[in-house]
């Protein structure tokens, strides 16, 4: 049974959408097949209304996938019980027939590989890729990436990394062809996983594949994670709380965030974002609790919980005024530099012993005064998260300024150290690696 209950009164018939809306979000096949089975008879007579979006819907872009994503899995899950109208109403007669079959196919595979049959799962979704080559529209667009996907995923667990890359890079390509930004993460990262990295950078827009990262020219960011395998559900949870305290809405955030931390107690992520939902709240001592609990579940760093963590002892400590990180993190959706500098120096006049703020003030220098922004950060008892980015940008300064023998010694001493976190060294061998290979190209620009 999925994490979907269902109460034996009548559903009202946007309650029966949601549910088989939410059902599709959190592949719940047995919950769609329920719904659509109890309910077949209404599903299609209110199935024309639900292929137009409402304007609210339209107007968000999560939204609008996530309602595109529902009706095609309805009209998939009607065409698994036997009736194509819905498919023909969003595809035509003529491929409606292939596009189910294409679904079902899915599904199985879907089945096979969670049983570790892999070689099944190869034989057939290739199959089925022959059979609906030349087709268009919303349910191939729903439909390819993931066939493309799995099929990564499958040659990937049977040792075959080269087909693995070229069908996960496909699936890649396609979202990115649709705007699937979604999609475009999970490739990413499982592109990452398959060329054995743990460190993903990201633009302003997206992840970026490594060959993007050394053809990129603006400010990067960067995510490790240690690729483990979330429940559905847990992910359905973790991302409706993120949407719900976008929206401001923290308790329900806070509610949704520990559900999803009940069913993946292994998991860093709700603890954090529930960690973040409680400092939004300024409930400061719960949220040092909460990323205290990520700390332990992440030793090696998770995000900015080490600095988090940091921070908010010395606030309990009287080292800093209650609500500097707080006040802190509220500068971080400030982008235009000039004004970004004139916050960031303020901040560190008035607190000139808070380290991260030394960073941040450091990415928007240059050369020496850059380097002379990362010293005083050094100086100011920084945690080791911020003292690893401390460290690694020296080192990039420095081989930018042709000191190439210096900046290779500091991020090889990065990589051995075992204070750094699991980001500083991902992140020193991942500038390693990009470094040598601007070497080799006569380059001495950084990455």
């Amino acid at each position: 049974m999925g994490f979907f209950s269902f109460a034996t009164k009548k559903l009202a018939d946007d309650e029966l959408r949601d549910r088989l809306f939410d059902a599709v979000a959190a592949s719940d096949v047995r919950t769609i097949k329920n719904l659509t089975s109890r309910h077949f008879e209404r599903v299609i007579a209110l199935f024309p209304t639900w292929k137009t979006l409402p304007p609210a819907v339209r107007s968000d872009p999560s939204q609008t996938k996530f309602w595109a994503e529902g009706v095609i899995g309805v009209a998939s899950a009607v065409a698994a019980l036997g009736d194509g109208a819905l498919m023909a109403q969003l595809e035509g007669q003529p491929q409606t027939n292939v596009v189910a079959s294409w679904q079902n196919a899915f599904l199985a595979a879907q089945a096979d590989a969670d049983t570790g049959n892999f070689s099944a799962v190869i034989r057939v979704l290739e199959q089925t890729l022959e059979e609906a080559e030349g087709l268009t529209g919303t349910a191939v667009d729903h439909l390819l990436p993931k066939t493309f996907g799995l099929l990564g995923t499958s040659y990937y667990r049977t040792g075959n990394k080269e087909m693995a890359r070229a069908f996960t890079l496909k699936a890649r390509e396609y979202c990115v062809r649709i705007g699937d930004e979604e999609g475009i993460e999970i490739y990413t990262r499982n592109l990452a996983t398959i060329d054995g990295d743990k460190v993903v950078f990201r633009d302003a827009q997206r992840l970026l594949t490594v060959d993007e990262v050394r053809a990129a020219t603006g400010l990067l960011r960067y995510e490790v994670y240690d690729g483990e395998n979330v429940p559905p559900e847990a992910k359905a949870l973790h991302q409706q709380g993120r949407e719900a305290g976008a929206r401001g809405n923290y308790p329900d955030a806070l509610a949704l965030l520990t559900r999803a931390a009940e069913i993946a107690p292994r998991w860093p992520y709700p603890l954090y974002d529930r960690a973040y939902t409680h400092l939004l709240m300024k409930n400061f001592d719960a949220a040092k609790s909460d990323y205290l609990r990520t700390a332990d579940l992440a030793p090696r760093g998770f995000f900015t919980t080490l600095t988090a963590v940091d921070t908010l002892v010395r606030e309990q400590n009287g080292e800093f005024p209650r609500g500097l990180y707080l006040a802190y993190l509220m500068l971080e959706p400030i982008r235009e530099p000039a004004q970004r500098r004139q916050l960031l120096e303020q901040f560190v006049d008035k607190y000139p012993g808070f380290a991260p703020a030394w960073e941040k003030i450091a990415d928007l220098k240059n050369g020496a005064d850059r380097l002379e922004a990362i010293e005083r950060g050094l100086a100011a008892n920084p945690d080791r998260e911020t003292k690893g980015m401390f460290l690694l940008n020296k080192a990039l300064v420095l081989h930018g300024s042709g000191n190439h023998d210096i900046a290779v010694r500091l991020l090889t001493e990065l990589v051995a150290n075992p204070d750094s976190t699991f980001g500083t060294e991902a992140l020193a061998q991942t500038a390693l690696k990009l470094m040598t290979t601007s070497v080799s190209a006569g380059s001495t620009a950084p990455p």
